[in-house]
């Protein structure tokens, strides 16, 4: 797994292997292979896209779900925080298509998961299931 990816996309990084492997099992588990772009995804289950600003007080927010009102909201500023990261991590060159498609995919994972709560492997889960569908990202073993 790319890790320096897993390092841009949550810069706390308080992950260790078990953790990880419990959030590939998760995402296995969820039975779902994206055959469409992760907007298109979203678009068929009845969600709309929007670009808003999301991040607040030095907290960087790269997108966020409304289960109940079918939005998913995507911060464009902090996508490009996203890029700088990945890059600073020493990962792949990510372009802008590619990264708000990682934000795209990660908040479908939390649609397709309709977790009740949030943790740091459902969260990390997320995270693998958008990496599962980067450029550049192998397919999960």
């Amino acid at each position: 797994m790319n890790y320096s990816l897993i390092k841009a996309l949550d810069p706390n990084f308080k992950y260790d292997d078990y953790m990880l492997s419990q959030a590939v099992e998760r995402v296995r588990s969820c039975g779902v292979r994206l055959e469409r772009t992760p907007r298109d995804e979203l678009e068929r289950r009845g969600f709309r896209v929007e670009f808003a600003s999301l991040s607040v007080a030095g907290q960087v927010i790269w997108g966020r779900v409304d289960l109940i009102a079918k939005i998913v909201y995507v911060d464009l500023e902090a996508v490009n925080v996203l890029i700088e990261r990945s890059n600073e991590q020493g990962g792949e060159s990510l372009d802008l298509t590619v990264a708000v498609n990682l934000v795209l995919a990660h908040e479908l994972y939390h649609v397709i998961d309709r977790c009740t709560h949030y943790d740091s492997v459902t969260e990390l889960a997320a995270i693998v299931f958008a990496l599962q569908y980067s450029k550049g990202c192998p397919e999960l073993a």
